[in-house]
């Protein structure tokens, strides 16, 4: 589904792709641009609770 921005536009079309590593307890959320097959920016959090 198309949001705002890349329904005028379509080489704005990206998809958000999440990964989960397990072993080290990281998410990896990543952007992949539709029209150019190209990954964009990526963002990692750790999924360990926090300690206060």
């Amino acid at each position: 589904m198309k949001g705002t921005v890349s329904a005028g536009d379509p080489t704005k079309l990206t998809f958000k792709v999440v990964s989960i590593d397990p072993d080290v307890k990281n998410m990896t959320v990543r952007d992949y641009k539709w029209n150019t097959k190209t990954w964009g920016a990526a963002t990692t959090i750790s999924l360990f609770p926090r300690r206060n």
